[in-house]
């Protein structure tokens, strides 16, 4: 830690206590730092392994299901269930088809036999770069069938439908009938709806949040490994608390529709527009360098403007944005440091007036 100044966290292998040979524990180091950077010690928390696993075996009450969470490297820090009496083995081999780690997408989904219990099993397997972990989610095909048969028979939870529909076995299973095809166009119809239903803002149609930070991180990841400018658009309605306490909220979300409609009009089908809460607005604008996403701000600036006065049946009264943007620089690793420098710039509009665009600060 005191060698490299970006380690920012240290899992440690699993180990037994020395004080009490049947426990097992895995260390977290953090680095303390001056202001200047420099080091200036180490914070160790110390997790004792049944207490962990014991949390996490709440997530685990579907027979046949499992997770473990193994290092970058394989070592093993937990396997749920407990197979042996030993909470865990020192290091596993990992698949050779994992991709290498500056390509690795958030999730894999892949059927192999587990490294644990030597099953095979359906396994989602989750990247953590920031920590350099694996987290394997696994359930076993016989028991993820049987789910499945009793959820075409019993209804049984909608979230475990949603999971059991990327089954293959499943829709030879579904195509037995005409029942079972007409179950299996209602549980499609469903999945799409629960997966736009977690991924959508349900009033405008902007991406939510949460989509958003998945869909970006591709994005920021992609433009690291291969170049390119890429830019971020914070917007936010101007007075919108105003809108709200006049006209009423029913008034105050047909502002915000509209103003989504209008920016979606002017975008290209790759930029990322989302709903970041409230009124505020970010758009994500891949190839698009300063000059470029400030021509597109003031477009969109322009186009809320007359919307809003032409549109008088829709809206209550005149409507204007703030915009704030911000572009990538070289040598950035967080899309964080990204949405905070537009969130500056979209503080300087709001101090200069309002219904203005202002970049980020030289």
């Amino acid at each position: 830690m005191r060698d490299d100044p970006n380690r920012r966290l240290y899992i440690g292998p699993v180990r037994a206590s020395r004080a009490y040979p049947d426990r097992w524990f895995f260390s977290l180091s953090r680095p303390l730092r001056t202001a200047d950077g420099s080091f200036d010690g180490v914070i160790v928390a110390i997790i004792d392994l049944s207490v962990f696993n014991r949390d996490l075996a709440e997530a685990l009450e579907v027979e046949g299901a499992g997770l473990g969470i193994i290092k970058a490297d394989g070592h093993v820090i937990t396997r749920l269930p407990v197979m042996t009496n030993r909470p865990t083995e020192e290091r596993v081999k990992l698949p050779d088809d994992l991709p290498p780690a500056d390509t690795r997408p958030g999730l894999i989904k892949r059927e192999d036999i587990s490294p644990f219990d030597k099953a095979l099993r359906r396994q989602t397997w989750t990247y953590m770069p920031d920590h350099e972990l694996w987290v394997i989610t696994s359930i076993t095909r016989e028991r993820m069938l049987s789910l499945w048969w009793s959820s075409v028979k019993d209804a049984i939870p909608f979230w475990i439908a949603l999971n059991l529909v990327l089954a293959s076995g499943a829709l030879a299973m579904l195509a037995a009938s005409r029942r079972n095809q007409r179950n299996m166009r209602a549980l499609q119809k469903l999945t799409s709806r629960l997966e736009t239903q977690a991924s959508v803002d349900p009033l405008t149609g902007a991406y939510n949040r949460r989509q958003f930070d998945v869909l970006a991180d591709l994005e920021f990841k992609r433009t690291r490994r291969h170049g390119g400018a890429v830019s971020l658009l914070a917007l936010d309605v101007d007075h919108f608390k105003r809108i709200n306490d006049e006209w009423g909220h029913p008034e105050g979300d047909k502002v915000l529709q509209t103003v989504v409609r209008v920016i979606r009009d002017r975008l290209r089908s790759t930029d990322i527009l989302a709903r970041f809460g409230g009124e505020e607005f970010v758009v994500l604008m891949p190839h698009t360098d300063l000059e470029q996403a400030l021509i597109v701000a003031e477009t969109l600036r322009h186009c809320i403007a007359e919307a809003a006065a032409h549109d008088t049946n829709a809206l209550p009264c005149p409507v204007t944005a703030s915009f704030g943007i911000a572009t990538l620089r070289p040598g950035e690793t967080h899309l964080s440091d990204l949405i905070r420098r537009a969130d500056m710039a979209l503080y300087a509009a709001k101090r200069k007036g309002r219904n203005r665009v202002e970049i980020e600060a030289a």
